[in-house]
């Protein structure tokens, strides 16, 4: 095998150096070749397909739709706070409550990835306690009548 000649050679010529057979240096060197030769190229590919195909749904709630959106960024080494990543966020979002976050008085900027996963936390937890508290019909009767 090339690569495992080319290590024995490395390792020889930092031997000859004056690194020691057992100094831990000359093994973190080899490590890093390891790893940075034998990855696995699709990772990234792979998480950006993820991305792609994330929405939330009946199945993804809001926690594990932030959840595996912060995964996929972080596997693609995205900036939190870049207006794209924001952009990515909302297009994953149920479009009714991107509508209820962009109707308030001051929505997160552009930039703010946290600031617009925290907006959807609220936004969410402010449409279960009103369904919770006046019941899941839009009647015109009472929150009673409602609930029932």
């Amino acid at each position: 095998m090339e690569w495992a000649r080319q290590q024995l050679e490395l390792a020889n010529q930092h031997i000859a150096q004056g690194m020691g057979l057992y100094d831990e240096a000359l093994w973190d060197l080899w490590q890093a070749d390891f790893i940075h030769t034998w990855r696995d190229t699709s990772i990234l590919e792979d998480a950006q397909m993820k991305l792609d195909k994330l929405a939330m749904s009946k199945e993804v709630t809001l926690e594990d739709y932030i959840t595996s959106f912060n995964t996929c960024i972080a596997e693609l080494q995205w900036a939190i706070n870049h207006p794209g990543t924001v952009k990515a966020f909302k297009q994953g979002m149920s479009v009714w409550l991107l509508r209820k976050i962009y109707a308030q008085s001051a929505y997160p900027a552009e930039n703010n990835l946290v600031g617009w996963q925290d907006a959807a936390r609220r936004e969410m937890s402010r449409t279960l306690l009103i369904k919770q508290e006046t019941g899941a019909s839009y009647g015109k009767g009472t929150v009673r009548e409602n609930r029932m």
